[in-house]
Order: C-alpha cells, then sequence, then structure tokens
C-alpha cells in the first residue's frame, strides 16, 4: 500500500510450482498475470507470475530489489551471485545451506542482506523502495566483490593443466 506502482514479480524455481503461486496470489486478492500469457503487463498488474524458463536474468534485470527464495523455510537458499551480477540489492533469509560461502562472503562485503522473517522482509523492502541510493551503492559493492571473484574458472583450469603436465612428465 506504501507503493501503488510497485509489482510482486514470483519466479517459482520448479515449472510444477508455477500454478501454486498464479493461485495463492490471486486467492490472496491480487491482480495477478502470468509471464506465458503473451500479453504486456498490465498497468494494475500487482503479481506477475514468472512461469517460464531462461529468462532469470531478465527478471533481475527488471527489479528494483531481488529476495531470494528458498531462504525463508528450510529448503537452502538459490543463487545469489546472479542478482549481484545484475548490479540489485540481494535479501535472503537464514537457511543458506545451498550457498552458504557466498552468503557469508556476501554480508561481510556489504553486498546482501540477511533478513529473518516475513515481516522483517516487509519492512526492509519498503524501507530500501524510500531510499533509492542504497540501490546504486549496494550495486557498487556489488561490482567491487564481483571483480574480487572473477577469474576461478582460469584457475582451476590452470591448476588442471598444471597436473596434467606434472601426471604426464612422471608418467613412464
Amino acid at each position: 500500500s506504501s507503493h501503488p506502482g510497485a509489482r510482486l514479480v514470483i519466479v517459482p524455481r520448479h515449472p510444477e510450482r508455477f500454478q501454486a503461486a498464479f493461485d495463492s496470489a490471486q486467492a490472496l486478492g491480487f491482480k495477478v498475470q502470468r509471464r506465458s500469457d503473451g500479453q504486456p503487463l498490465a498497468a494494475d498488474t500487482q503479481v506477475w507470475i514468472g512461469d517460464s524458463m531462461g529468462e532469470m536474468y531478465a527478471y533481475f534485470q527488471a527489479a528494483d530489489i531481488v529476495f531470494i527464495g528458498g531462504s525463508l523455510v528450510n529448503t537452502g537458499c538459490q543463487n545469489i551471485i546472479e542478482p549481484l551480477q545484475c548490479g540489485k540489492p540481494v535479501l535472503f533469509g537464514p537457511s543458506i545451506y545451498n550457498f552458504q560461502a557466498a552468503c557469508q562472503e556476501a554480508l561481510a562485503a556489504g553486498v546482501a542482506q540477511q533478513i529473518h522473517s516475513a515481516a522483517e522482509l516487509v519492512q526492509t523492502v519498503t524501507q530500501q523502495l524510500m531510499q533509492p541510493e542504497i540501490h546504486a551503492q549496494q550495486a557498487a559493492k556489488a561490482a567491487v566483490y564481483l571483480a574480487q571473484h572473477r577469474g576461478a574458472s582460469q584457475r582451476i583450469a590452470d591448476v588442471i593443466e598444471q597436473h596434467l603436465k606434472q601426471t604426464a612428465t612422471s608418467a613412464p
């Protein structure tokens, strides 16, 4: 109600959850639209269900704030790096066991924020929407954080190459 033009975009990870997400939002009285309906987003749509595959980066780019699903309940969180790459403020809950190292590093670097309840999520999102300068600060921090972690694939390839060379020279 404090941001009448805001839209909630829900992107279920598994296709079998698309209909349930739609039905839940509709049951709560929201004006709901699906990505798959192929129609332009209506001005009065409050909840948009991202029922498509392979478009997460587009959803992240369109977002002002990203909450990582699977983290308020005990399902271990999803990937936080992708929305950080898009320069978005990232929020996640206490269940982070699938991405624990990345989440802890992101918290330490100040590029993500951990919340502990649905009420805290609403409060934090509302606060961030009222203070858009937070977005710019977090995007700048995220760019530095991500730059520090680039090149991992090359480093791994170098280690493998070195190991293969050592194996080849020591073979009879």
